[in-house]
């Protein structure tokens, strides 16, 4: 038995070093925040995992597909199984009030979760180059994703890219093999799992199409051509639609058996999905107006960020490389690489650069093979170490920005700071006004039960101008994490803490004019620059919302303040590089028995 082990682990030494560098850089720094949720997009995950354990296995939410959620209460129930054993959990009502006591972790098991998948990801990728061109190849490609800072750091947070990516790679490398061996059986299988990606994150549906190609590699008219030139003949386009009906079939298939809900409930996902989707698409998301073509922001903006210009341009050179030569597995890693592209870049002003994880490992694979074809043409006896040496030279600043992303995630966080101030200086109780990103204070039971999202008092008050595309903000207000569990355990859990504040929670604070505040009674502002930042970036567009920003610094005067203002700023907290991270973070306290002001807005 020893023996077997010891053989294996001999001959995978090389994705076995790739993968557990790869995985030490994804799990560095994993812990940031806890126990606080600062992530808006992890807290639409974990809390609907937890209460699938109710057996209620709907999301009721379908703006991300669910089958990431599934994972997590699979791994969430081993969770419960083994800490009801230790005695840590009496049962289901313990283990779902430990979420709100402290969710440390529920969220430390899911960043693990993902990192273990983006680790797996590059051992594919090594397997794949090893098969297709060589073990240099191989290495080379595994490399650069290990070290891909893009990648390594979306693998920190329980999100469905890196999930989908890990499966985007398994579909290509099963395409790939089939291009190889013509089973239908190993074609179904690449169908499926493509199926499963887009019940993991919708954009994976672009993997049809993918592997539609590699039928069309596999079965093209038999030629002396060097490369793949398609000129098919009746017979192998008979055959090709046969693989087709496969593709489309085992695709829509394993759609379906991760997300059930599009057609048990066909209506809310229509919504969620088409409409809502369509919706922020249409208007653009914040933040995004200074991008005036998406084809050239890709490139020079979100890739060369992400992965550093020199990564980014031995990527792309291999990718230029691998249409010229245009083997089976340069077209399946190149088709679904353009595919992607064209399709996800074609929004004009929508865009985030952790949707470009999903093309990292093509990328990262066609330069490794490029790096290896040309150490094998300069230095032919000493093609491997040359090749393994360049790949690490070229990726040496992806993998020290990946290190710096840990590092930085290690420290303190602003928001963390301006929480701590606040249950040191505030009452408890005290009517608080927090936007998106701002510092997780504990609600009281009165904020907990009140309808945040559109209180009555304040409905007739909002500002439409300052959120065109609000539908979709309501999804991510901060107090959603917990409309998707029971509200019995929040309360009776909030009863272990000291310093709770009375709410009002909103995306931008500038919805609402600054008298609004004033007139309901709200003692504190709480504004980040993550938010305000991005209006005033954006003040043509939002002039109302940035007009409330520079209204608010030009009226509350640091504190203390003269007699008759209105308000104060009582405490600005910054970030410091090395230090504390975060967004900078300004708290005004609303003074009472101030002069009446104006028109505030």
């Amino acid at each position: 038995m020893m023996t077997k082990l010891t053989q294996w682990l001999r001959a995978n030494k090389a994705p076995i070093l790739l993968a557990a560098i790869a995985l030490t850089l994804r799990i560095y720094g994993n812990r940031f925040g806890l126990p606080d949720e600062f992530s808006v997009d992890e807290v639409h995950l974990v809390p609907r995992a937890i209460r699938f354990g109710t057996g209620d296995l709907d999301p009721h939410w379908y703006f991300y597909p669910p089958l990431y959620m599934y994972v997590l209460f699979a791994l969430y129930a081993v969770y419960f199984v083994i800490g009801r054993a230790a005695g840590l959990f009496g049962g289901a009502a313990d283990f779902g009030m430990q979420y709100f006591l402290d969710p440390t972790w529920f969220y430390l098991i899911g960043r693990t979760c993902t990192a273990v998948l983006g680790a797996a990801t590059v051992w594919l990728a090594y397997r794949f180059g090893e098969r297709a061109w060589g073990r240099a190849a191989g290495i080379c490609g595994g490399l650069l994703l290990a070290l891909c800072a893009l990648h390594s750091q979306n693998s920190h947070y329980v999100t469905t890219d890196v999930p989908m990516t890990f499966l985007a790679m398994l579909s290509l490398w099963l395409a790939w093999n089939f291009t190889q061996t013509g089973s239908r059986r190993t074609l179904a299988a690449a169908s499926l799992v493509a199926g499963l990606a887009m019940a993991t994150k919708y954009t994976g549906v672009l993997l049809a199409p993918a592997v539609a190609v590699a039928v069309a590699v596999r079965w093209r008219s038999r030629g002396t051509q060097p490369h793949y030139v398609f000129n098919p003949d009746t017979g192998s386009l008979r055959r090709a639609a046969g693989g087709l009906a496969i593709v489309a079939s085992c695709a829509l298939a394993g759609f379906l058996i991760g997300c059930p809900w599009a057609v048990l409930r066909a209506g809310p996902f229509y919504t969620d999905v088409v409409l809502a989707q369509g919706e922020n698409i249409k208007h653009a998301g914040l933040g995004m107006e200074h991008i005036r073509n998406m084809w050239w922001h890709v490139p020079s903006v979100f890739l060369r960020q992400g992965m550093t210009l020199p990564l980014l341009l031995v990527c792309l050179a291999g990718l230029g490389w691998s249409l010229w030569k245009r083997t089976a597995a340069d077209i399946v890693l190149a088709g679904f690489t353009v595919i992607f592209y064209l399709w996800i870049a074609h929004y004009k002003n929508y865009g985030f650069v952790r949707y470009w994880v999903a093309i990292m490992p093509m990328l990262c694979l066609m330069g490794g093979r490029l790096v290896a074809d040309v150490s094998a043409r300069i230095t032919p006896r000493h093609a491997l170490p040359a090749a393994g040496l360049l790949a690490l030279v070229i990726a040496a600043p992806s993998g020290m920005a990946a290190l710096q992303f840990g590092r930085e995630l290690s420290l303190v966080d602003t928001r963390t700071i301006a929480a701590n101030w606040f249950c040191d200086n505030v009452p408890p109780g005290a009517r608080v006004a927090l936007e998106l990103h701002d510092p997780l204070l504990k609600p009281t039971p009165e904020s907990v039960l009140r309808d945040a999202t559109n209180p009555d008092q304040f409905a007739q008050a909002h500002i439409s101008e300052t959120t065109k595309f609000d539908y979709l903000h309501k999804l991510d207000r901060p107090w959603e994490k917990h409309s998707a569990t029971n509200k019995v355990h929040h309360l009776a859990a909030l009863e272990h803490f000291h310093c709770k504040y009375n709410s009002f929670m909103a995306f931008s604070l500038a919805e609402y004019p600054l008298d609004m505040y004033r007139r309901n009674g709200l003692e504190y502002l709480v504004v980040n620059k993550s938010i305000y930042g991005r209006y005033l970036a954006a003040e043509d567009r939002f002039p109302k919302a940035a007009g409330f920003y520079r209204n608010l610094e030009r009226t509350c005067a640091p504190a203390p303040a003269p007699p008759g203002a209105i308000c104060e700023l009582a405490v600005v907290f910054h970030p410091r590089p090395g230090f504390v991270t975060g967004a900078e973070i300004k708290v005004y306290r609303l003074l009472e028995n101030a002069t009446e002001p104006g028109d505030q807005q």
